[in-house]
């Protein structure tokens, strides 16, 4: 693991976002985080390299990054690519916020606060295990406002679904009313959890990797 600055000792967030095939988006996220004074006194940066073609680039670049935007963060490095849960896992291995933040690396903040209001959402309505976000594409239309599941019979799979994809974000009721609605489910491309229970669910369920790679190696 590579440190760079002097990260919050006790933070109340971790901040965790893995890296897979593009890296350059790091920058984008840090000039907004550098924004976020809040942010900044309350939450630890945790970048996972998932994917060992950028390591280099990552760390050579780091320092640069840090000088530039004065947001501490980390470099953690898992020796292999272990998809999305498992980076995600490891990631938390070595947090400390009491309340976890999952977020993908090409989503970028709009406006400060978004992380600890969704964080605050949480903590004030203790019935939700888990918060998703309004994610906009980047014209403004929506990329996701929670999820539905449809079944294909010709893959035979449960498929999952965006229906609001593409529409304007006022068409979203939680976007109308400013409140938490009841989805079926969220993408963990921005999610926020307690520490607590992602303890208690054993975090992300990795068998769908080990699954892939036990599929690939009978072949």
């Amino acid at each position: 693991m590579w440190t760079f600055g002097i990260p919050v000792t006790t933070p109340k967030i971790s901040i965790i976002i893995p890296l897979y095939g593009r890296w350059d988006f790091i920058e984008h996220q840090l000039l907004e985080f550098s924004q976020d004074i809040k942010l900044l006194e309350r939450a630890e940066f945790i970048y996972v390299v998932d994917d060992p073609k950028i390591l280099t680039s990552i760390i050579n670049e780091s320092e640069t990054l840090y000088k530039m935007y004065e947001v501490p963060f980390k470099i953690v490095w898992g020796y292999r690519n272990r998809g999305f849960a498992g980076a995600n896992n490891l990631g938390f291995s070595v947090s400390k916020g009491q309340h976890i933040l999952f977020i993908n690396s090409d989503v970028f903040p709009n406006n400060p606060g978004w992380a600890i209001r969704l964080v605050e959402l949480l903590q004030s309505n203790p019935v939700y295990g888990v918060l998703g976000a309004q994610l906009l594409n980047p014209e403004g239309g929506l990329q996701h406002a929670g999820m539905m599941f449809v079944y294909s019979s010709l893959w035979e799979v449960w498929l999952n679904k965006h229906p609001l994809s593409g529409l304007a974000p006022e068409l979203d009721e939680a976007s109308a009313n400013k409140v938490i609605v009841d989805k079926l489910a969220v993408t963990g491309a921005c999610i926020a959890i307690s520490r607590e229970l992602y303890i208690e669910i054993s975090g992300f369920d990795e068998c769908y990797r080990d699954w892939e790679t036990d599929r690939k190696s009978t072949r």
